[in-house]
């Protein structure tokens, strides 16, 4: 099965690193361990009508609104399925485990709206705990869909989404590849935390 978890929303320094001075990176379980899908935010730029135009990695730490977990886990190994190629051209580990897996809008300040009683009506909300439940959703589509037309469960997702681009018969690729992608941004603030 896949279980999806939150990145977190203190940036690259989890739930301690800003803490301190200087800022220790910290990407935190559940969301580093090998046997889950960990889910980080972007923030998301739309146009007319709801068209999709961009995101970016969410990152408001210098405003006090958060930013997505994420990072290398300093306990967990790579996991085989997570090819050291791919997350070492952005920075990542060869040897540890790099989250977060896949992202999904959390910028708070370009959220989605729903209506809370006992907030006052519609409110605008964030966080990773908005978009692990996004991918829920695509996750249950995704599963639905390969039930339908293969007869089997996607089962543990990671493996096939590092392995997508050889799963089309194109060769290995990026999973960005076939998303869209946020290469933009950075989920730390050395001038706010130092490191």
């Amino acid at each position: 099965i896949t279980v999806l978890v939150s990145a977190g929303d203190n940036g690259a320094y989890g739930r301690t690193g800003g803490f301190s001075s200087p800022a220790q990176l910290n990407a935190p379980d559940p969301g580093s361990q090998p046997l889950v899908t960990c889910v980080g935010g972007t923030t998301l730029t739309t146009g007319p009508n709801e068209v999709w135009l961009g995101e970016e990695v969410w990152n408001r730490l210098g405003l006090g609104h958060g930013a997505t977990g994420g990072g290398v886990s300093s306990f967990w190994t790579i996991p085989n399925w997570q090819v050291p190629g791919y997350v070492t051209s952005n920075g990542g580990s060869s040897t540890y485990r790099n989250v977060p897996d896949v992202g999904a809008l959390a910028d708070p300040l370009t959220g989605v709206g729903i209506y809370s009683k006992i907030n006052g009506g519609w409110v605008q909300v964030g966080g990773t705990s908005l978009s692990a439940p996004i991918w829920g959703g695509y996750m249950s589509i995704l599963n639905a869909g390969s039930q339908y037309l293969y007869g089997t469960s996607i089962g543990f997702f990671n493996p096939t989404l590092y392995n997508i681009g050889y799963l089309l018969g194109i060769g290995y690729g990026q999973p960005s590849n076939y998303l869209f992608p946020a290469p933009d941004g950075t989920n730390g603030n050395p001038g706010q935390y130092g490191g």
